[in-house]
């Protein structure tokens, strides 16, 4: 039965978590078709961050009966790919994960090789690797965690289309897709989807002949859903944006002792209306523009008018120079 991605709705909506700047919402419909599709009991990934792909997988998880039991491991610091980072990016992670996924979810705060005594051999069914990009690192995260594997396990990998600042993940995925059943989506930098277990689902086998033997067809509505989260990204950051301006706009209001005429709500409540919420913050910039030039046309004639008075204080006094120098001469 040919693979139809209307089969599965998680596919089609939007994250509850998306953050401004993550490569990975190319790859959220297809996470939420593995995580269906798969059924994992224990899903595993290496390299958080910001969460997106990780909520990704959770938002559908949730769905699935009995949840899998799902693990976000990072150090939650960076590293020189990613870079460096302080504690608010696990902090604001916290709260919305814990009560929205913690019943069945944890974020485990430690490096790799540490955390991989919390699991047991033979347990992980999904596994996601997406930590430090560098050849000999990613070629070690997979050959650390491969006993950790069941026989119906699959293993991602992300950035696999990256080739510059010393990244090594297409390196290694080359060499690892000679010897799995395997299919690499070329878009979002590159995500390598590798069936290690020999039990897999006949409908992910299915999936992964589609994709590779008609990958532009299969992937056309993967591309599509992807598309439209990306610009649900565009219009979330553009409302920060206005979000802050309204602040702004706001506290020189109070500065100048004007009343305000658009209070600034949370940013909750400026996404359940962007559009109203834009249009107010327009009025206000252009009333902020035009109250800026009566202020600056006022301050240019004050100017003009002190200068002009000083011009005629100065040109009293060398009239005074020269009279007094007439009357000596005289």
């Amino acid at each position: 039965m040919a693979f139809n991605i209307a089969d599965f709705p998680e596919a089609a909506e939007a994250p509850l978590w998306l953050t401004h700047n993550s490569a990975w919402v190319d790859h959220i419909p297809m996470a939420c078709v593995l995580m269906r599709m798969l059924k994992p009991r224990v899903f595993v990934e290496l390299g958080t961050f910001r969460g997106d792909s990780y909520m990704a997988f959770c938002q559908t998880a949730v769905r699935l009966s009995p949840h899998p039991r799902c693990f976000a491991v990072d150090n939650w610091v960076g590293d020189p790919h990613a870079g460096f980072y302080g504690p608010h990016i696990l902090a604001e992670l916290r709260a919305f994960h814990d009560p929205t996924y913690g019943h069945f979810s944890t974020l485990i705060q430690k490096d790799f090789t540490a955390a991989i005594s919390d699991f047991a051999d033979d347990s992980i069914d999904l596994l996601h690797i997406d930590g430090h990009h560098t050849y000999e690192a990613v070629k070690q995260d997979f050959l650390t965690w491969l006993p950790k594997l069941t026989s119906r396990a699959v293993v991602l990998f992300h950035d696999t289309q990256i080739r510059d600042r010393d990244f090594g993940v297409w390196q290694l995925w080359r060499e690892l897709a000679a010897e799995y059943p395997s299919f690499e989506v070329p878009y979002g930098c590159g995500l390598g989807i590798l069936a290690v277990g020999t039990e897999q689902p006949a409908a992910f086998l299915e999936l992964l002949a589609e994709l590779n033997a008609a990958p532009e067809r299969t992937l056309a509505p993967f591309k599509a859903y992807a598309a439209r989260i990306d610009m649900l990204r565009t219009c979330m950051a553009l409302t920060n944006d206005l979000h802050h301006a309204q602040s702004m706009i706001n506290e020189w209001r109070k500065v100048l002792g004007q009343p305000i005429t658009q209070n600034t709500p949370d940013l909750a409540g400026a996404w359940q209306n962007p559009r109203r919420f834009s249009a107010g913050v327009l009025t206000d910039t252009r009333q902020l523009v035009a109250d800026a030039a009566r202020m600056l046309s006022t301050l240019v004639q004050k100017e003009l008018s002190v200068t002009q008075n000083q011009i005629g204080v100065v040109q009293q006094t060398v009239d005074k120079l020269k009279m007094a120098g007439a009357s000596k001469v005289g």
